[in-house]
């Protein structure tokens, strides 16, 4: 297969004059107050968000951060240390503004569970370069492309939960939102320049919709780890009573799951517990794990055939369904559009996409953006 090049959008000179801020730290009811009183008279009509979680280091995942930029305020407010009914102000303020993230799925998602809500209107850089044909799109990457500056990541796998906030974590939370407002202004004029502003509003709308609309897997499915496929029925009831295990000794640590044990080591120990090998333990383990760990193979080894988790549920559609000879055309097309655009495949339809068009093309609404549809068949949907 050719492997297409895609090329770079045309960016200006770079320069490393950093935006003007006042950096603030937003600790208290009051100084939250007095921030939105100061950007309201501003008549702040647009802002720039990110958050930082504290999911690499407890067992629940919570709001540790949420960073702000709007006119010319650089804001850490800690969510640690503000009531809810406080934060509530927050949120009516942001619920009235264009707010711009980078990369906004997971601040989105975070933002709904902690709170219930999202913005209106939510735009994202991340979104907006990958229109434009950037290879690198991270963040970081891209300030250094546009304005020559190489942002510090010491801080990027910290413990967001920990008080007080170190000054170096602190430098690094504003400089995630110092260039994102000036970033997406780059980007705004070149997708206006390209002709695919539209798309790019109709992505945005999308993604939140997506957020919005995302259900949380079944609680008889969470088990059902990257990998689970190989296993037979008897090998995966013993993947579910070690994932059950695992998430047990999570929250006792208070630790994320990955810290306890890998779902790679998770799949090993199921593979070997269904071959009949006997199991002591595990590395990193203290005794009392490893006791309880053994108790959960025991009770896995006890289950009845008709109790052991169905081979097939969660599998997408077999492979030999698919329509081949369509979905090999259609990807045919998608290519050689991607191709005129200096754009990744997988932007104008990705696999799944096709797929389910291959087998169904009157399930296209629900699968492709008007955009995409118009790229792949020519003509625009109804409605």
């Amino acid at each position: 297969m050719t492997r297409t090049r895609f090329s770079l959008p045309t960016i200006d000179r770079p320069t490393n004059e950093p935006p003007p801020a006042e950096e603030l730290l937003i600790a208290s009811p009051a100084d939250l107050d007095d921030l939105l009183e100061r950007l309201e008279a501003r008549g702040t009509v647009r802002c720039g968000l990110d958050t930082e979680a504290d999911s690499l280091h407890s067992y629940r995942e919570k709001l540790c951060l949420v960073q702000l930029c709007c006119a010319d305020f650089l804001a850490v407010i800690d969510p640690l240390k503000i009531d809810a009914s406080s934060l509530g102000k927050l949120v009516e303020f942001l619920h009235q503004r264009e707010v711009w993230f980078h990369g906004a799925d997971f601040d989105m998602t975070l933002l709904l569970r902690s709170y219930g809500f999202l913005p209106e209107r939510i735009l994202d850089t991340q979104i907006a370069a990958r229109l434009l044909g950037h290879q690198r799109f991270g963040l970081a990457s891209l300030i250094e492309d546009y304005f020559g500056v190489t942002l510090s990541k010491s801080s990027q796998k910290a413990d967001w939960g920990s008080r007080p906030l170190k000054a170096k974590m602190l430098s690094y939370a504003y400089d995630d939102v110092r260039y994102l407002l000036p970033l997406a202004d780059r980007l705004c004029e070149k997708l206006h320049e390209a002709g695919r502003w539209e798309w790019f509003e109709e992505w945005c709308r999308f993604a939140r919709r997506a957020v919005l609309n995302r259900k949380e897997r079944p609680a008889e499915e969470v088990w059902r780890i990257s990998g689970w496929g190989r296993l037979e029925r008897q090998g995966l009831a013993y993947l579910r009573e070690l994932w059950y295990w695992r998430d047990r000794e999570s929250e006792i640590l208070d630790r994320p799951s990955f810290r306890v044990m890998s779902n790679q080591v998770l799949l090993d120990l199921a593979i070997a517990a269904a071959a009949g090998q006997e199991i002591r333990g595990a590395k990193g383990l203290r005794p009392a794990q490893c006791e309880r760990l053994r108790m959960a193979i025991r009770e896995a080894a006890a289950l009845k055939k008709e109790d052991w988790p169905p081979k097939r549920v969660g599998v997408s559609k077999p492979r030999e369904d698919l329509d081949q000879a369509a979905f090999d055309s259609l990807r045919k097309r998608r290519d050689e559009q991607a191709a005129k655009l200096g754009l990744d495949p997988a932007i104008v339809a990705n696999r799944s996409a096709l797929e389910t068009l291959a087998n169904d093309r009157s399930r296209s609404d629900e699968v492709l953006m008007r955009w995409q549809h118009d790229l792949l068949f020519g003509t625009r949907m109804e409605g």
